[in-house]
């Protein structure tokens, strides 16, 4: 979680942005409250988890890094313990940490995409990435319709 005390599961303009991505396969989506769109989330086998469970965002880049890999074993092991089919890595800079915990979970055929952070000007781009991958995941009966 960032250092602002914003999170997802407040629903956060990150949620926001995911619950339009989502809208576009599911367009029932459109229509819900962020809280209800949390549980609509959740009800499709969706969760998030952060790399790290301590705001990073405002430590220097050395520091972050640290941090991040210091990360890993411990997402290793929630990985483990979630046992997902696929994972989307929602930050392009954390995607070597998170194929690293993929790696170290030994978890067999975890499939992973990426997609940018739905922020800094990218949430456009982040939306319609993480639409693709949805009706990808729809499509091949990971996610239900």
């Amino acid at each position: 979680p960032p250092a602002s005390g914003d999170f997802f599961y407040k629903e956060d303009s990150l949620c926001g942005y995911t619950q339009q991505s989502f809208a576009k396969i599911f367009p029932e989506a459109a229509k819900m409250t962020r809280g209800e769109f949390l549980k609509f989330f959740m009800n499709k086998g969706c969760f998030l988890d952060d790399l790290c469970h301590i705001p990073v965002n405002k430590l220097s880049n050395t520091e972050k890094m640290k941090h991040c890999k210091q990360a890993v074993p411990l997402l290793a092991s929630r990985i483990k313990g979630y046992q997902p089919d696929v994972i989307i890595i929602m930050l392009l800079k954390i995607v070597a940490y998170v194929k690293d915990a993929i790696n170290i979970s030994k978890l067999p055929d975890i499939d992973y995409w990426a997609v940018p952070y739905g922020g800094y000007g990218n949430q456009n781009r982040y939306i319609e990435e993480l639409s693709l991958i949805l009706g990808r995941l729809v499509k091949d009966g990971i996610i239900p319709p």
